[in-house]
């Protein structure tokens, strides 16, 4: 029993080890308080987890509301923000940018596990389960996922293997429950880790595998069937923490508006960039020096390179059932990138023919062996070195006539370098299929064999993706330091950032706890959204007036952004490339108003707000009729006093001589709740998309809160779903020794 956990956990370990070399530059960044420095983590996710985190570990609480984004957003909407997500709390106790790091590495070697397990269920050997899990783990997709800084990407995928491997299982033992509820513990886990992308290839993949099962397995459709409805009902009961408040803010967000087709296909997979599944990196990569990447958007939306061997296994494959399944898989994939964004994740099911494909070579015998790798060691590899070799020299050539040139083809020697490369991967892959091809081969040899064969597959997807795994320190963004020490955080105003050529930084806010009238997010309310847009996010614009923008903050001069109002706006500060400048005469971030005006039409009301007078602005636009004080426009507005404001209560005191609407400038959300002198009172949508309130003359107390019930209710289910999944597993446990058909050997 020892022998065989021991040669079991060979693969997890050996991709365990692999995981650490690969992820080197970030353990040696942690002597010097660096973290991963990918885009999407230093502009969006970084200053969101701080905020969160930094929020708990300081006992405020969790804050279920960012005030310091877009006037405010919900945080337990945000998918993003891994809450839920169990493993994300090591960020409590070790920091943001190590416990990020830390995740991305546990969670690669976790995708690389599940891949490796999901193979030796569909009949790999070990030693193929081993080249799946490295293709799937160390591919370019991965790794440009990590440099883009996608960390929701990379703790779902880490779960989508296990998922399938559970599945298999479920079908293949009688005690079907256990395995099945495992699957559900990774589909939960999915669901919790915030990437809906991949939760649809995780549910695809379920049905295709219930299909393929049903064709190939000998029991009823019944038995087949019945682990999935298991999975499917626990998972969502387990992650309704994080669905019920992001299924109900996705039907007002602004990506569920502009949902389409036509949407979708503008992150597609261009046609013309399939060759760098041969050539990887032919229009370069992000971080090359000077160049950087010159083909189309985004480089990690199509980058997929998984070396030569998978893409010869793709048609030397044995066709078995499951080789057809994973082939399939592979190419519904590729034809869905090309046609609709997010496809091309299926390639990485090419791991699994890899997986395949070893097992063949391992178990055919010597003339079998032979004769199914003639094709590709007699004509396909030499082709594709030759033409990778000519190419490169061609480029080479064309770069040396016009090396003397004022502005020489850099470009274009890079392209010849990785054209060289692939010339140079080829003939490795075609020197480790020619050493299965000796009719002499011994037991010795062919272990030799295998291990040259793994070794060409690790090297080939390494030497793309290993230099994308990147580190940098972590601060606060300069242009928000500039702000903070020009104008140090208050409730009493808001921030905008003038639209230019860098506006990715926007996020630093929750650094520095100003509150942004802008910000970065893929995921907003379009009804602000449609504000912001209305006034160009413009800080001089009757928007940001009303919207209380004191400062604006840009990359270059305002006079260069080409937008109207210069006069409106007093350059205070120039520090560098950052300019800070001062709004005249900004509309109080809170005032009561006795003008009210019903209009349900919003895109009017927005045209009218944009356009209009200081009066337009002074009014409250509300959709439907409201019990405050009829319009009399000749009373002025009377600004209120903001006494508290925390992410999830604010405070104020109105002194007004009229009764009218408190305007709040803050972002809308129904799952706000509002009083009056401690009486409930009825939250209005305000000016399209902000807060408001009745009161009366005279002086109140007004308190805002959010209580986001269906979060609330989500968590009361999700935790229900895991007190039930741990009873039954209890109930299905079997002995304290290891399980022999346990999913998770290998």
């Amino acid at each position: 029993m020892g022998r065989r956990l021991a040669t079991s956990l060979f693969v997890p370990l050996t991709l365990a080890a692999l995981t650490l070399l690969y992820m080197a530059p970030f353990l040696r960044a942690l002597a010097d308080r660096q973290a991963l420095d990918g885009h999407d983590l230093l502009n969006q996710q970084y200053p969101l987890l701080s905020f969160i985190f930094d929020s708990v570990r300081t006992g405020r609480g969790l804050p279920l509301w960012n005030p310091y984004q877009y006037a405010g957003q919900s945080t337990v909407a945000n998918p993003q923000a891994t809450l839920f997500y169990p493993p994300a709390w090591i960020m409590l106790l070790l920091g943001v940018g190590p416990g990020v790091g830390w995740l991305a590495l546990v969670h690669l070697w976790l995708g690389g596990w599940g891949m490796a397990v999901f193979t030796r269920r569909l009949g790999a050997s070990r030693a193929g389960a081993l080249a799946g899990g490295i293709v799937y783990e160390f591919s370019a997709l991965m790794g440009a996922h990590l440099d883009a800084g996608h960390l929701n990407y990379l703790l779902c995928q880490a779960w989508l293997p296990w998922i399938a491997a559970a599945y298999l299982h479920a079908v293949a033992t009688p005690r079907w429950l256990r395995a099945a509820l495992l699957g559900a513990a990774a589909l939960g886990l999915c669901i919790l880790a915030g990437y809906p992308p991949l939760l649809y290839f995780a549910l695809l993949w379920l049905v295709t595998l219930w299909l393929y099962t049903s064709l190939t397995a000998g029991q009823s459709r019944w038995h087949l069937f019945r682990p999935l409805p298991v999975m499917l009902v626990a998972a969502a009961a387990l992650g309704a923490a994080l669905l019920l408040p992001v299924g109900q803010f996705i039907l007002v967000s602004s990506r569920a508006q502009s949902a389409s087709i036509t949407f979708s296909n503008q992150y597609a997979l261009p046609g013309a960039q399939l060759i760098t599944l041969l050539i990887p990196n032919l229009f370069g990569w992000p971080r090359l020096p000077g160049d950087g990447y010159w083909g189309l958007p985004f480089y990690e939306e199509v980058t997929a390179y998984v070396g030569i061997l998978p893409l010869l296994a793709v048609f030397l494959a044995k066709r078995r059932p499951a080789a057809l399944l994973m082939l399939a898989f592979v190419l519904l994939g590729l034809l869905v990138s090309v046609g609709v964004d997010g496809g091309l994740f299926a390639f990485l099911y090419s791991a699994g023919l890899s997986a395949l494909f070893i097992t063949d070579l391992q178990t055919a015998a010597a003339d079998e062996r032979a004769e199914r790798l003639l094709p590709a060691v007699r004509w396909a590899l030499p082709m594709l070195a030759a033409l990778a070799l000519l190419a490169s020299f061609a480029l080479s050539t064309y770069f040396t006539i016009h090396s003397a040139d004022k502005n020489p083809p850099w470009r274009v020697l890079f392209s010849a370098n990785m054209t060289g490369l692939a010339s140079l991967f080829s003939v490795a892959t075609w020197l480790a299929l020619q050493a299965w091809r000796s009719p002499l081969l011994t037991r010795y040899g062919q272990r030799a064999a295998l291990a040259l064969t793994i070794g060409v597959a690790l090297v080939d997807v390494w030497h793309v993706s290993a230099p994308m795994v990147n580190v940098g320190a972590l601060t606060v963004p300069e242009p928000w330091q500039t702000l903070a020490r020009t104008a140090p955080a208050a409730a009493d105003f808001r921030v905008m950032t003038v639209p230019g050529d860098v506006v990715i930084w926007q996020a630093g806010a929750s650094d520095t706890h100003h509150l942004n009238a802008s910000g970065y997010d893929p995921l907003l309310d379009d009804r602000y959204k449609r504000l912001l847009d209305i006034g160009q996010y413009n800080p001089a614009a009757q928007i940001a007036r009303l919207l209380g923008v004191r400062y604006a903050i840009g990359d270059r001069p305002f006079e260069n952004a080409h937008l109207a109002g210069a006069d409106h706006l007093q350059l205070l500060k120039q520090d560098g490339a950052w300019f800070i400048y001062q709004v005249r005469d900004p509309l109080p971030r809170a005032f009561v108003t006795p003008r009210v005006e019903v209009d349900g039409n919003d895109d009017f009301v927005r045209l009218r707000l944009a356009t209009g007078d200081d009066q337009t602005l002074q009014t409250a636009f509300v959709a439907q009729p409201v019990p405050c004080a009829a319009s009399r426009a000749d009373n002025a507005i009377s600004p209120a006093q903001i006494v508290r404001y925390d992410p999830d209560v604010v405070e104020l005191r109105t002194y007004g001589a009229n009764a009218g609407v408190l305007v709040l400038s803050d972002a809308y959300d129904p799952n706000w709740t509002v009083s009056v002198d401690g009486a409930p009172a009825e939250l209005l949508r305000v000016d399209t998309a902000l807060r408001g309130v009745c009161v009366g003359a005279g002086a109140h107390q007004v308190t805002f809160t959010y209580r986001p019930l269906l979060f609330f209710a989500g968590v009361v289910i999700s935790m229900a779903g895991v007190l039930v999944l741990g009873v039954l597993l209890l109930v299905e446990r079997r002995s304290a020794r290891v399980d022999a058909t346990s999913p998770l050997l290998l």
